[in-house]
């Protein structure tokens, strides 16, 4: 892409691309928590200033998994069992 090409897509998109996102990811030895970074909660927000919901829970005692997410404006919720990987690593 030329610079002129570069120049052209960053003014018609406005630097849609490059968005960053901030997550944090706590954990010990009995499960985990993958979720947004409340410290940069401004650059992590939606178009419309809302923040959107997300995370990922793994409970490795009760072998389940859980997600939140939003999408489209609704909120979904999702449980699962973890599966062990077989093998050697």
């Amino acid at each position: 892409m030329s610079k002129q090409e570069k120049e052209k897509q960053t003014y018609m998109f406005g630097g849609l691309y490059e968005r960053k996102e901030f997550t944090l990811l706590y954990f010990s030895e009995k499960g985990s928590y993958y979720t947004h970074s409340d410290e940069k909660s401004a650059e992590s927000e939606g178009y419309d200033g809302h923040k959107e919901q997300f995370g990922i829970k793994r409970d490795f005692e009760k072998n389940t998994l859980s997600e939140i997410f939003e999408m489209s404006g609704k909120t979904y919720l999702i449980d699962n069992s973890l599966k062990r990987l077989i093998g050697k690593f």
